[in-house]
């Protein structure tokens, strides 16, 4: 599970819905609801049932509710980038440069930053961003909000050009 998102519904008492989502080491594994009641002992609420997760369709808190971005995520070609996007900020986030050099197309240009020294980033969570204007038949440029455990977050911006049938990012930013 990468992340999730809890919702309750005013009109069900003592019941919420919670909308899980899912990755694997490749990227982007789907979306997964389960319901979970409540019944309260002494002063307290504790689950008493829930439901088994299953999976559903992009929800409102997805990258975007654009559904050319929805559609592009969806496809094989949108898993194919989405683990390369994920295997490059891994990278990026634990200062592994010969890892981050081989997710570039190309790795020498001068457009790229190697100064973290393999220093690391403590974060809590991502989320990537892609407006619709943003995905094109071989390029997307794209944005990992990444959440700091004290609060507070930081932005890779990167741009993704498909070569040879594999996607590579040609260049990035990263912005506090």
């Amino acid at each position: 599970m990468e992340s999730y998102e809890i919702s309750v519904d005013r009109n069900r008492k003592n019941s919420a819905t919670v909308t899980y989502r899912y990755a694997t080491s490749t990227g982007f594994a789907g979306y997964y609801e389960q319901t979970l009641s409540f019944a309260e002992q002494n002063g307290k609420f504790l689950i008493d049932g829930f439901s088994e997760p299953k999976e559903v369709s992009q929800t409102a808190s997805d990258v975007s509710s654009d559904s050319q971005v929805g559609a592009f995520l969806s496809s094989a070609d949108g898993r194919d980038f989405q683990g390369a996007a994920n295997r490059f900020v891994k990278a990026y986030l634990i200062g592994d440069i010969r890892e981050m050099k081989r997710c570039l197309s190309n790795p020498e240009s001068g457009r790229n930053d190697f100064s973290m020294a393999g220093r690391t980033v403590d974060w809590k969570s991502l989320t990537l961003k892609i407006a619709p204007e943003a995905v094109g038949e071989n390029a997307v440029s794209a944005e990992y909000e990444i959440f700091l455990p004290g609060g507070g977050s930081q932005s890779l911006c990167f741009t993704m050009e498909k070569t040879g049938g594999e996607w590579k990012t040609a260049s990035y930013k990263a912005e506090k």
